[in-house]
């Protein structure tokens, strides 16, 4: 039979291989470079403005909740992008039409090119990361 420590072992061993697999169908991975390429990238006052002009698009702020209530867009969905493992199966349920044009903003748009990234690589067709809320006081 086996050993509790080998049981042990086997198990943390068994976690550590969906998170790798979860990690990799989910782009943590991914060359930054590669990502970036699928990312489209406007300005904020860009985006603004067509949403101003009526353009339907979902909003996504991936900042944490700390920051989102400082300040945010209006109409801004939140889903953190801290752990890519977790916001990809959150934003197939936050967003689940693939095909729907979403403005990604964060603090400086780092962190919205990351999730735009993800985004992309799982499929969405019509992402842009629109940059951060320090372009909006700019």
């Amino acid at each position: 039979m086996f050993s509790k420590k080998k049981v042990l072992l086997l198990v943390a061993a068994l976690i550590l291989a969906i998170g790798v697999v979860v990690a990799i169908q989910y782009g943590v991975f991914a060359d930054p470079e590669e990502a970036a390429a699928e990312v489209k990238i406007i300005p904020m006052t860009e985006a603004l403005d067509r949403i101003g002009k009526g353009e339907k698009v979902v909003l996504l702020d991936v900042r944490t909740p700390e920051e989102h209530a400082v300040g945010h867009l209006p109409g801004s969905l939140l889903l953190p992008v801290d752990t890519a493992d977790v916001f990809g199966p959150q934003v197939e349920n936050l967003i689940p039409d693939k095909n729907a044009t979403v403005f990604v903003y964060c603090r400086s748009g780092r962190r919205s090119q990351n999730a735009a990234g993800i985004m992309a690589r799982m499929g969405y067709r019509a992402v842009y990361n629109i940059g951060g809320m320090n372009d909006v006081s700019r």
